[in-house]
């Protein structure tokens, strides 16, 4: 086999996933400088496993195409491939976590840090902590509507604004609480301190 077809091999090595582009480089260099170079194909597919990316649809139904990658090692994964992997399953995380695969949520977990996924996911649209938002928002409402309409029960409303205080902190006070989620938590504050100065001017 010529030098020509040995990088016809190459090339094709790398289109099909079983090589990296790091790795098509150094190979290429050494073709080219000895003819008696071999290519053994085998040897690179058994340090290495199929891989399942599977493409998704993001919030403006665009379609995040997944990586060409067909085989990857996982503990030696190359830097050419990390920059191709990791952008992707960060977007995946946000717009469509339910539709990760088995391989994509075992790269994820082995290649971000507890921050960086806490991070990912605040960045999700929507809620993290849809019920503990809720109840914060439905029960500040309630209060306001208590104070204007039978202020003689301030001491439920204390007792329920308390409640609001503390799970609205909890949820401000995790890592990974999307900008709806304190939205609705700023707002029940809001509510609250409407609810007081009624209380106190009226």
């Amino acid at each position: 086999m010529n030098k020509i077809e040995r990088l016809k091999e190459l090339n094709d090595l790398l289109k099909s996933g079983v090589i990296s582009e790091s790795e098509f480089n150094t190979l290429k260099i050494e073709v080219i400088k000895d003819e008696n170079t071999s290519i053994d194909k085998d040897s690179f597919v058994s340090n290495k496993q199929k891989i399942n990316f599977k493409s998704f649809h993001n919030s403006s139904n665009e379609i995040i195409t997944a990586p060409d990658i067909e085989f990857l090692d996982f503990k030696n994964i190359s830097g050419d491939d990390l920059s191709k992997i990791k952008p992707f399953l960060e977007l995946k995380q946000i717009y469509a976590p339910s539709e990760m695969t088995a391989d994509e949520i075992s790269l994820f977990s082995s290649n971000f840090s507890e921050m960086e996924t806490n991070e990912i996911i605040s960045r999700r649209p929507g809620l993290n902590y849809t019920t503990n938002a809720r109840v914060c928002l439905f029960t500040s409402i309630g209060v306001l509507v208590l104070v204007i309409f039978n202020p003689l029960l301030i001491f439920i409303c204390g007792f329920l604004m308390v409640g609001v205080g503390i799970a609205g902190i909890g949820v401000l006070n995790k890592g990974n609480a999307t900008n709806m989620d304190k939205n609705i938590i700023y707002l029940s504050f809001a509510l609250i301190a409407v609810s007081i100065a009624i209380f106190k001017f009226s």
